[in-house]
C-alpha cells in the first residue's frame, strides 16, 4: 500500500514536468498568474465526464526554510497568502513565502498523468481517483472508479472508493434537484420562490455538505455508533503519520490487524491520536442521537415555528441573531441552524448555550414567559399581521422544555470547536436596503 501511495506521487511529479507552471512571487500582480492554453485530447478509455470548474487556482507556496504547501490560493499580497488547505483558509506571513508556483489547470495535469497509466493498470487508475477526490472532481473520480470495476468488480480499493463517492455525490445530486425545480416553477409563484431562495442564500451562506459530515464526526456517539465508511487508503495514512505514536503497533501484523477492525474502533484510535487532518475523510451515513434530538424536538417542534418567523429570527427585524427559515426539514438548514446557536454569544459574551447547565441557557430561559426567566426575551416589535413575541414554554417543566435540555445534555464533550469557517450575513436594513458588515462567528 505505501509502494502504491508513492507511485501516484511520482505521477504527479512527471506531470508536473511535462507542462511549465507559472511562478509567480508573493506580492507579484494577479496577471502574472500561469494561464494554460493548449488543448488535448483525451484517448483509451478514459472517461467522458464533466470537470467541476473552481475560480480558485492549485499552487504550490515555497517558504522561506524550503517546505512546500499546497493548496488553493485564496489570495496572495506583499503582506499575506492565503491558501484553502483541505477546506480551511490558512494564512501565511509574505515575508516567510519565497515563491508561489501556479500548476496547470486540474483537467490538464488529469490527463497527462492518465496517459502514463495503462488501462489495464487497475490500481494505478484506482490511485488517480483517489487523487481527484482529494480535489473534489468526484464525477471524473466516479468514472475513472467504474472503469476500474467494469474490469474487475471485486477490486477491494475501487468498490470502497465507489461507495464513498456515491454518498458524496448524491448529497450534491439532491441540491442540484432542489435548485432545479425551484427555477422550473412557472408563473410568478415560481418566479418568487426562486427569488426568495436566492435572496436567502445572499444572505445566508449554508454549510456544505462535507462540513455536516465533519459535524456528525466530531458529535459521533461511539457507545451507538452508527454506519460508518473509512477507507483502507484513510488507514494507511493514520498509520504513516502517526507512526511515531505508541498507540500505532510496531509491528507489521499489528499494523494489520488495524485494517480488519471495526470503523468506529478506527475512529476511536483516530481520536485518541487527534488525527484531525483525517477526519474529514471518514463517512458517518447517520446523524448522531443528540443532533437527530434537536432536529425532531427543538429545530422542528419550536425554533422554526415561534423563532425563525419573518416577523422573528428569521426576517429583516432580526437583528444580530438570524436563523435561516427556508427548506426547514432539510440538512444543511439544521446543522447551519446548529452551528449558528452553538457560536452565538449575547452582547455581554455570554454563550446563547450553556453546556455546563443547559437549563440555564439563553437560549431556552428566552422561550420562557418573561416573569420566571433568568433572560427575559427583549421586547420585539408587533407588526401587522403579527401579536408579537409569545413564550415558547410555560415553565422549566414543560415537555418541550425538557426535551431542549436533553438535546444539550447529550452533544459531546468536552465541545469540540468544528473546524469550519463559517460567516453570517446579517438582513438588509429596510431603510437603505445594504447590509451591514460581515459578523464573523468564532471558530
Amino acid at each position: 500500500m505505501l509502494k502504491r501511495a508513492g507511485r501516484i506521487q511520482i505521477l504527479i511529479w512527471c506531470c508536473a514536468g511535462v507542462i511549465a507552471a507559472g511562478v509567480v512571487g508573493a506580492g507579484a500582480p494577479a496577471g502574472a498568474v500561469w494561464q494554460n492554453e493548449s488543448e488535448q485530447e483525451a484517448d483509451g478509455d478514459q472517461p467522458s465526464v464533466h470537470v467541476e470548474k473552481t475560480a480558485l487556482r492549485e499552487c504550490v507556496v515555497l517558504m522561506q526554510g524550503g517546505r512546500e504547501v499546497t493548496g488553493l490560493l485564496v489570495s496572495h499580497s506583499e503582506d499575506e497568502v492565503v491558501l484553502r488547505i483541505e477546506g480551511i483558509e490558512t494564512r501565511f506571513s509574505g515575508n516567510l513565502v519565497r515563491t508561489i508556483r501556479i500548476l496547470p489547470p486540474l483537467i490538464e495535469r488529469y490527463e497527462n498523468m492518465r496517459r502514463l497509466i495503462k488501462d489495464s493498470d487497475l490500481d494505478g487508475r484506482t490511485l488517480l481517483a483517489e487523487w481527484l477526490r482529494a480535489r473534489e472532481q468526484y464525477e471524473l473520480a466516479m468514472g475513472e472508479v467504474d472503469a476500474v470495476l467494469a474490469r474487475d468488480p471485486f477490486h477491494r480499493q475501487a468498490r470502497e472508493l465507489h461507495s464513498w463517492l456515491k454518498i458524496q455525490m448524491d448529497l450534491l445530486s439532491k441540491q442540484r434537484v432542489m435548485d432545479e425545480r425551484d427555477e422550473s416553477l412557472s408563473g410568478p409563484s415560481g418566479a418568487e420562490r426562486f427569488s426568495q431562495r436566492v435572496d436567502a442564500r445572499r444572505r445566508f451562506p449554508l454549510l456544505k455538505p462535507e462540513e455536516i459530515n465533519l459535524i456528525k464526526v466530531y458529535e459521533v456517539d461511539l457507545q451507538r455508533p452508527p454506519r460508518i465508511i473509512i477507507r483502507r487508503e484513510t488507514i494507511d495514512r493514520m498509520i504513516r503519520l502517526h507512526a511515531s505514536s505508541h498507540l500505532i503497533p510496531s509491528t507489521s501484523e499489528g499494523r494489520d490487524a488495524l485494517f480488519r477492525k471495526r470503523p468506529e474502533e478506527v475512529l476511536e484510535l483516530m481520536f485518541k491520536l487527534q488525527a484531525r487532518e483525517l477526519y474529514r475523510e471518514v463517512i458517518i451515513r447517520d446523524h448522531p442521537p443528540a443532533i437527530q434530538r434537536f432536529r425532531s424536538d427543538v429545530h422542528a417542534r419550536w425554533l422554526m415555528n415561534a423563532c425563525s418567523t419573518e416577523q422573528c429570527h428569521g426576517g429583516a427585524e432580526a437583528g444580530r441573531l438570524q436563523l435561516y427559515n427556508q427548506k426547514i426539514n432539510s440538512d444543511q438548514t439544521v446543522y447551519t441552524n446548529m452551528v449558528i446557536l452553538d457560536r452565538f454569544r449575547l452582547a455581554d459574551g455570554t454563550p446563547l448555550i450553556n453546556y455546563a447547565e443547559p437549563a440555564r441557557s439563553p437560549l431556552l430561559q428566552m422561550a420562557l414567559p418573561r416573569d420566571v426567566s433568568l433572560y427575559p426575551h427583549p421586547d420585539a416589535a408587533r407588526t401587522r399581521g403579527s401579536r408579537g413575541w409569545s413564550s415558547v414554554f410555560r415553565s422549566t417543566e414543560d415537555k418541550g422544555f425538557e426535551d431542549a435540555v436533553a438535546w444539550i445534555s447529550g452533544m459531546y464533550r468536552p465541545r469540540p470547536e468544528y473546524p469550519i469557517d463559517y460567516e453570517v450575513r446579517p438582513p438588509p436594513d429596510p431603510k437603505t436596503g445594504e447590509a451591514e458588515d460581515i459578523e464573523k462567528l468564532e471558530r
